[in-house]
């Protein structure tokens, strides 16, 4: 009894001590942050959350804004910081190889606050330190701290997409970007895609290399090499056939709609192209492959088939354009469905109970779903018509191009001529759009700089260097929608990153790309770019027409020719390739364009025939020119 009283005495004093030593922490670090603990390397203790947010900032927030990042493709290239003269000569002829030749072939990155979005979170960071050794740790992580010093890492948040964009670039030189298994749904039938494991970047261990040179080093300028690890399948075959499975069971039945009086039914096959899905992190780890209804897809599909059922055909719109503002004005009274809860509530009946467990049971028919709409004669903002399905998306293409330090005034007009063309409007029933009429001349009086062109089977700069690019787009654009085309003179330099025989070659004034609006809609064109890629996108009532191609042989032209220039500014013995050769080629693509029933509307065939492009090898003076003419044809051998 004696024993157990004294001990009950000491477990008292003990946890009186430890009451009095609570309030007396509590008292002196009450909205402190503990002794001992650092944000990178500023002691940050004792500090309020918004004195330790701002120290961190007054240490990293410069650095983090003029620092820059090299990235190395191998251990080879960044093993001579100071001579990079062989990296930057690969890059010189980056505007002269198609997007996937480039990339195959880079071999450095420069990263920036800029380029990858990147913040510094000092307040984030700031609350983390303020959580050691209460939330994050308690009592011993005080002691720790007090002892030994505790350090929240800095960091710094990254905008994840320009973050994945440098990944995948850097994928695509050095590793392979891993596809996992997929679906499509192709006539009311959801089928397996294709896919491989890959070998890529971890994005993680990306991002603290970048903080490591962007934040910790004190270098205005740091390296590292970039590091693939093996990248695993997230989906394999038999999970994407398991959601394929689940979705050709769940679609079976269709699906009906009430509004008004009116009854609509949506067919499987119909039901089926609506569906699109995605890779869902489970909570208890791994993955699955997910379905739903696309939004996208379904309420310009539900708008036209409620319009067609009650006037037996399209509705036509026209676009106009104020300021920055486009308005899009339907042709007589449209019926405008509310069909955000209507589509939520058909997603969540077919595809909720799969998506929460991973089984399915054979699909009942589902009753039909209350539409509430509203009829509507006025105009309508452009964001507006597409939520409502008035408009829609026609067709959109995209094209790659190479962001390096000798592309930039070739990505600047890309861009500019992009700006240039956006928003322009082909107008319904005949309306030709001209690609010189809307751009204008693209010189150094329109903003335009100069960049590499191909002039007489040669490789020459001037300005406007680049516009091509974005008249293939929107070339593409074009015919994959169906519509007529006017005038199209193919480039004279074939590039295997666009289709075979689908460039768009323009000079102003006198070559022009130029197409027709055949329908009764406007069609609107909006234009996007990001650092690699630039896009065109076609807007308005979807003509329903169906593309085909037939793509000829190639024919083999003129082989190109090499040629030697001295160049002054290169050493003796020294020589590189100015100008990539390349042969000629001949090649001819038939567009056959159809109604929906199948009946044949037009058909055009375009031929391209892309003549040689000389190589120009410079050397420097008094270099043994015979010896140099040999060391190549044996490199082309």
């Amino acid at each position: 009894m004696l024993r157990n009283s004294r001990a009950a005495r000491i477990v008292a004093i003990v946890a009186a001590v430890l009451v009095v030593a609570g309030g007396f922490d509590f008292a002196m670090n009450a909205g402190r942050i503990y002794p001992g603990v650092r944000i990178g390397t500023v002691d940050v203790s004792g500090m309020t959350v918004p004195e330790a947010s701002k120290a961190v900032q007054d240490v990293y927030a410069e650095r983090l804004d003029t620092h820059e990042a090299l990235i190395f493709a191998n251990d080879e290239v960044a093993s001579d910081l100071d001579d990079l003269s062989h990296v930057y000569a690969a890059e010189e002829l980056t505007e002269q190889l198609s997007f996937e030749e480039a990339q195959h072939n880079k071999q450095l990155w420069t990263a920036t606050a800029t380029s990858l979005g990147a913040q510094l979170p000092a307040d984030v960071l700031a609350e983390e330190a303020l959580a050691l050794g209460r939330s994050e740790g308690g009592v011993l992580a005080r002691l720790g701290a007090a002892l030994a010093g505790a350090e929240v890492p800095v960091r710094a948040d990254y905008n994840s997409e320009q973050l994945e964009g440098l990944a995948n670039d850097i994928d695509l030189a050095i590793g392979e970007v891993r596809v996992d298994f997929g679906m499509e749904v192709q006539d009311g039938t959801a089928r397996v895609t294709e896919g491989h494991d890959g070998d890529m970047v971890n994005r993680g261990t990306l991002a603290r290399e970048l903080d490591r040179v962007l934040l910790e080093s004190q270098d205005a300028v740091g390296a590292f090499v970039a590091r693939t690890e093996f990248a695993p399948l997230r989906i394999d075959a038999e999970a994407a056939q398991a959601t394929c499975d689940a979705v050709n069971s769940l679609i079976t039945p269709g699906a009906s709609f009430m509004y008004e009086d009116n009854r609509l039914d949506v067919p499987t096959d119909a039901l089926g192209s609506w569906v699109s899905s995605y890779i869902a992190d489970l909570p208890e780890g791994g993955y699955r492959l997910d379905p739903y209804l696309d939004d996208s897809k379904a309420t310009p599909a539900l708008v036209g088939l409620m319009n067609e059922d009650a006037r037996g055909s399209a509705v036509a719109v026209s676009f106009a354009k104020q300021g920055d503002q486009i308005t899009v004005t339907p042709h007589g009274e449209i019926t405008i469905p509310q069909l955000d809860e209507a589509i939520a509530d058909l997603d969540a009946r077919m595809f909720d109970g799969y998506r929460t467990t991973g089984t399915y049971q054979a699909a009942p028919t589902y009753d039909p779903i209350d539409i509430k709409v509203r009829l509507y004669d006025g105009t309508l903002s452009f964001d507006e018509a597409l939520s409502y399905g008035v408009i829609g998306e026609v067709s959109s293409f995209t094209t790659q191009y190479t962001s390096t330090s000798s592309t930039q005034n070739r990505n600047h007009n890309i861009h500019l001529a992009a700006d240039l063309l956006n928003d322009s409007i082909a107008e319904a029933d005949g309306g030709k759009w001209s690609f010189n009429a809307v751009a204008g001349n693209y010189d150094t009086n329109s903003g335009f700089l100069p960049a590499g062109v191909i002039s007489n089977g040669e490789y020459e700069t001037a300005d406007g260097g680049g516009v091509c690019q974005v008249a293939t787009t929107v070339f593409n654009a074009v015919y994959d929608a169906g519509y007529p085309v006017v005038k199209r003179q193919a480039h004279s330099l074939h590039m295997e990153s666009y289709p075979d025989g689908r460039d768009a070659a323009v000079s102003y004034p006198e070559l022009d790309f130029e197409w027709e609006n055949d329908t009764d809609s406007d069609v609107l064109m909006r234009m996007s770019y990001t650092d690699t890629t630039v896009t065109c996108t076609l807007y308005g009532v979807d003509p329903g027409y169906v593309v085909t191609t037939e793509a000829g042989e190639w024919s083999p032209g003129d082989p190109f020719k090499v040629k030697y220039e001295e160049d002054e500014s290169l050493e003796e013995g020294k020589s590189k390739v100015k100008t990539v050769g390349t042969d000629g080629s001949y090649i001819q693509v038939k567009r056959i364009v159809s109604d929906r029933d199948g009946n044949v509307l037009r058909e055009a065939v375009f031929t391209s025939n892309y003549l040689p492009i000389n190589q120009i090898v410079i050397y420097g003076p008094g270099t043994d020119l015979a010896e140099l003419k040999a060391q190549y044809e044996a490199e082309e051998q």
